[in-house]
């Protein structure tokens, strides 16, 4: 989930992901924002819940104007007894 460069490999309509303020990608308040084709700006992240592994919660950041409001999304990854991983969205 932290390797910005495969965000397009899982998130179609994404060709490229960037950070956009200091500090490490893996902690609360990063910022990332998403391009679609052409350079257009699909909009920003900022990740509002992070535990190692388990949990990664994003707040959608959206202009004013926008009828979305206070939208997030929340993935959490639960290990199972084989070497498989369960990941909710």
């Amino acid at each position: 989930m932290f390797d910005l460069k495969s965000v397009p490999k899982w998130d179609p309509g994404v060709v490229e992901a960037r950070q956009v303020n200091e500090g490490p990608l893996e902690r609360v308040g990063t910022r990332i924002q998403t391009l679609g084709k052409g350079g257009v700006d699909r909009g920003t992240v900022e990740i509002a819940e992070f535990e190692l592994g388990r949990k990664l919660g994003l707040r959608f950041l959206v202009p004013e104007k926008s009828r979305v409001k206070q939208a997030r999304l929340t993935y959490t990854s639960e290990p199972m007894e084989s070497d498989e991983t369960v990941l909710s969205r």
